[in-house]
């Protein structure tokens, strides 16, 4: 995460299921457009985490031209507390988000 930002940062889930038919090179350019977000993680085969200023719209826009329309995409706000099994890295992550938006350094 970036450190000292003044700006809230928003978490999203995204989740994406390229079709079957979808080059290779979609998925990699896909890959490397979440990777621009300032904070991101990954920890399912088909499912993202990322924090942002952004909104869904801005987010989902950013991601189109890297999909193809027979591609499943779907962007959610993350509102509450994770709950679930990720390893300590990926609790980390949640945390440096939460610590940034309470002012702290991530």
């Amino acid at each position: 995460m970036p450190e000292g930002r003044q700006d809230r940062y928003k978490v999203f889930v995204v989740c994406y299921r390229p079709d079957r038919a979808t080059p290779e090179v979609h998925k990699q350019k896909f890959a490397e457009a979440i990777k621009k977000t300032p904070g991101w993680a990954k920890y399912f085969e088909s499912t993202w985490f990322v924090a942002t200023q952004e909104n869904a719209g801005d987010i989902f826009e950013r991601l189109r031209p890297h999909i193809n329309p027979m591609d499943y995409l779907l962007i959610l706000r993350a509102e509450n507390s994770p709950i679930g099994a990720l390893p300590k890295k990926g609790w980390e992550w949640f945390k440096s988000v939460r610590k940034v938006n309470e002012g702290g350094t991530g």
